[in-house]
């Protein structure tokens, strides 16, 4: 059955197969290839346990064998799981594939990512979103924190959190300044 495919107490290991991850474990991230970075920012994604995960262009430096293995793992977890996975990519030929687990927003024209992520919040059932994109990294406990203080504050809508640099540019975003203390804006 379904869950066999997917077996949730080796997930992690099933993942880092998947993916190809094991060569990459002891490396950092700045010493790893764009399609490596990908695959590794997926990983954590998936093992992460969103009920809905948007990716944007979360294949496109990866090996087209990478690409399909990935795919058909998704929908697998997708279906054990019960998570949606929401994927912008512009590959037609993989979206005609895996169309059960993808949702397509074709765009006449390039509207920018904000359009097409509206369009997508449309669809979305959770609680709570949160847009990552396919060179974004961010540290493990930053989700439950910014969970826990929307629990603890239900007031709130939108919760931000500061930016660092980690590839080419490194260090502190310039608008950090923000975050020297907590607080809520009306």
């Amino acid at each position: 059955g379904k869950a066999d495919k997917i077996n949730s107490q080796d997930l992690l290991s099933q993942v880092t197969e998947v993916l190809e991850l094991d060569g990459l474990m002891k490396h950092k991230l700045n010493g790893l290839s764009k399609g490596e970075m990908q695959r590794v920012i997926l990983a954590f994604s998936l093992l992460y346990g969103s009920q809905s995960i948007f990716m944007d262009e979360p294949l496109f430096a990866m090996e087209n064998a990478q690409k399909h293995k990935t795919l058909k793992f998704i929908k697998e977890y997708c279906a054990v799981y019960g998570t949606n996975v929401y994927i912008s990519m512009h590959e037609l030929d993989l979206n005609k594939i895996y169309p059960e687990n993808i949702l397509l927003f074709n765009n006449e024209m390039n509207m920018g990512p904000s359009y097409s992520r509206n369009l997508g919040l449309k669809h979305v059932e959770a609680k709570y979103v949160n847009f990552l994109d396919s060179d974004d990294i961010i540290s493990k406990d930053a989700f439950k924190a910014a969970y826990d203080f929307l629990e603890t504050h239900q007031e709130v809508d939108i919760v931000s959190i500061p930016i660092y640099y980690f590839s080419v540019k490194r260090g502190p975003h310039s608008l950090n300044f923000k975050f020297e203390k907590d607080q809520i804006i009306n």
